[in-house]
């Protein structure tokens, strides 16, 4: 929001500005959970049991994640535009 306020204030496009900033955020966050996750499982290397855990945690949210993206109807469409060919292309090349 700030960025969009400065941007005003500048007579700069904030399309321009404020869409790279949102995604650049996204882009830390994203880093930020895989390095938290990354020093959990480094911190716990005798616990056999934990890396499973986690990626059958994570596979059993899946669907969950997918049933929210399909229900809501601004989500919809980029749930079949974009993952289905990408789910489609990494199923394929193997």
């Amino acid at each position: 929001m700030g960025a969009v306020i400065l941007c005003s204030k500048y007579s700069i496009d904030p399309n321009n500005i404020a869409v790279p900033v949102a995604a650049s955020i996204g882009d830390i966050a994203t880093l930020g959970t895989l390095e938290l996750l990354s020093r959990v499982l480094d911190a716990n290397q005798d616990k056999l049991w934990l890396p499973p855990l986690v990626i059958m945690f994570i596979a059993l949210l899946t669907p969950l994640w997918a049933a929210l993206a399909y229900f809501h109807p601004r989500t919809r469409s980029t749930l079949w535009a974009c993952w289905l060919p990408t789910l489609t292309a990494v199923s394929i090349s193997r």
